[in-house]
């Protein structure tokens, strides 16, 4: 999804000079993957998506960089420990905290590359809206699996929860993050360790882009350096005590101006990871790469 979305933005808002084209890579069967490397086209710049790495090996890589200009690995949420050491020009980040951790993994390992951050986009199925400053109440929403965030009982009872995992699910509850005037982004604190996932903050930016306010956690990776660590309604912890708190708050401070101080950095969240800006964002990583 990442990848397809990524080259339509790329075809509709990158210059001129850049021609994208975006093409399937077999992945399974070894003869069958070795036959697509050599097929594909010579002195071009590749951007691979993550799904890659679970089945190419570094040797795969070493051969499709051989003939490329540059090789981009968009990791997206994968595993540290799941690069590659070779044959990568730039291993892509969706979040700063990862870009940060893939920059001592490449130190430690020597590896090959350097890490560089494009953040991730909002689907392209969701519209933009303005920012609803005119809320009576909270209306909170979260869209995704339980087991990916913390839901106390006292909080399920004040919001709407659904799933939103695979492309029915979503269709499903499209409208509800379109109409929701706060999401619910909190996640469980991560792991310490290198290795971990570091997760692209997808869900601020969805609120964002919906006009919605949002509860998220400092922990959240990126949350405080896109949002600011002064944002109305960042909470602590993932704990029941700061969540029902948080929620509390936010329905205290509808329509006031926290309210409004929280939609003005969504809006500027928006703007960072608008179609048009990722577009520049990634041609200029490209560029970077090709020269």
């Amino acid at each position: 999804m990442r990848a397809r979305q990524l080259a339509r933005i790329m075809s509709a808002h990158s210059s001129d000079a850049l021609q994208v084209i975006s093409r399937s890579v077999i992945t399974h069967n070894r003869a069958l993957r070795a036959l697509s490397i050599s097929a594909l086209p010579n002195d071009v710049v590749f951007m691979v998506p993550k799904q890659v790495l679970w089945y190419w090996t570094e040797a795969d890589f070493e051969k499709l960089h051989a003939k490329a200009r540059a090789v981009i690995v968009d990791y997206v949420d994968s595993n540290i420990d799941a690069m590659h050491a070779c044959g990568i020009d730039v291993h892509l980040s969706t979040s700063f905290v990862g870009e940060q951790a893939l920059t001592k993994w490449i130190a430690q390992t020597n590896a090959s590359g350097v890490a560089r951050t494009l953040l991730h986009n909002v689907d392209e199925r969701l519209q933009r809206l303005p920012p609803k400053n005119n809320a009576a109440s909270l209306e909170i929403l979260y869209v995704g699996s339980p087991r990916s965030t913390h839901l106390p009982d006292a909080a399920r009872t004040k919001m709407r929860v659904l799933e939103g995992g695979t492309p029915k699910e979503f269709a499903a509850a499209r409208m509800a993050l379109t109409q929701a005037n706060a999401h619910f982004c909190v996640r469980p604190d991560p792991s310490h360790l290198l290795s971990r996932k570091y997760k692209p903050f997808t869900k601020g930016f969805t609120a964002a882009w919906c006009g919605a306010s949002m509860l998220v956690n400092r922990s959240v990776d990126d949350a405080e350096l896109l949002l600011g660590s002064d944002y109305p309604f960042m909470i602590d912890t993932p704990s029941d005590k700061d969540i029902i708190e948080g929620i509390q708050h936010m329905e205290d401070a509808v329509g006031g101006p926290e309210w409004l101080e929280a939609l003005d950095r969504g809006r500027t969240l928006a703007d960072r990871v608008s179609p048009q800006n990722l577009a520049v964002e990634l041609e200029n990583i490209v560029r970077e790469v090709a020269a």
